[in-house]
């Protein structure tokens, strides 16, 4: 019969030993911590606007980094609008159904045909990066984090109209960006997602440019500088390089701080 002796050596040969972190381990973290806090203390409550291109989207392991990393940005609490792109959802969609693109001076026509793909894209792209969210993030450090992605009208766009012959037809500029409510949506903690589409007054839809979108969100949310995505590693702080994102290489991740 097991005395209560070898039930107490069995139950501690079932449990594994901790092992404790080297004092260098130790050292390293403490000091990563300090220069760290003058920076999550001086960007606490202030906005961030991070854009990526469709290609992060569409890459399941750099778009799970991309909401890992940030999510850990908003659990600092620094506020966050997203901008992504979907040119290459857009050009799958076209190819499936046989379009052919057409392009004056680099900007996309857009025609009925198009804007059904673009319509199509962007919910796809969308839905995904809210999806991502809505994960948990299991086994990262954010792990069972909650964190709520708010999307909508908030772009009001205009046609961009015929330029040297050429019509545009549904392919628009940015209106206006409604501040208040992006305001009010990253005051109740949630992250604020914009695709580059919008609606005008009519409610017509516009295929917008990604790049003229983050200009229009960062300038209504306070101004702020371009870090180049052609740096690798991408730190989303150049004074703060304890925030780093990933090495997006040629994918289109900017970052602007408000």
């Amino acid at each position: 019969m097991p005395t209560e002796e070898n039930h107490a050596a069995e139950t501690q040969k079932a449990v594994p030993a901790v092992t404790e972190p080297a004092a260098a381990d130790l050292s390293r973290w403490v000091a990563w911590l300090r220069s760290a806090a003058p920076y999550v203390h001086l960007f606490h409550g202030k906005t961030f606007v991070i854009s990526f291109a469709g290609e992060v989207v569409a890459d399941t392991k750099l778009l799970n980094r991309l909401v890992m990393d940030a999510s850990l940005i908003a659990s600092l609490g620094i506020k966050l609008v997203l901008v992504h792109g979907s040119r290459p959802q857009i050009e799958e969609l076209m190819q499936l159904r046989g379009l052919a693109g057409e392009f004056h001076k680099g900007v996309r026509i857009t025609d009925e045909a198009v804007l059904e793909c673009v319509k199509e894209a962007c919910g796809e792209t969308r839905f995904d990066i809210e999806a991502a969210f809505s994960q948990g993030l299991p086994n990262t450090p954010m792990q069972h984090s909650r964190i709520r992605v708010v999307s909508g009208n908030f772009v009001t766009a205009r046609p961009m109209g015929i330029i040297d012959g050429v019509d545009f037809r549904h392919t628009g500029l940015v209106r206006k960006v409604d501040a208040q409510s992006i305001e009010d949506v990253l005051n109740r903690g949630f992250v604020v997602l914009v695709s580059p589409f919008g609606f005008s007054p009519t409610g017509e839809g516009f295929n917008l440019s990604e790049y003229e979108v983050i200009e229009s969100a960062r300038s209504v949310t306070g101004g702020g500088e371009y870090l180049s995505a052609k740096q690798s590693p991408l730190y989303l702080l150049t004074v703060a390089p304890f925030i780093k994102l990933f090495g997006a290489g040629s994918l289109g991740v900017r970052f602007v701080s408000m």
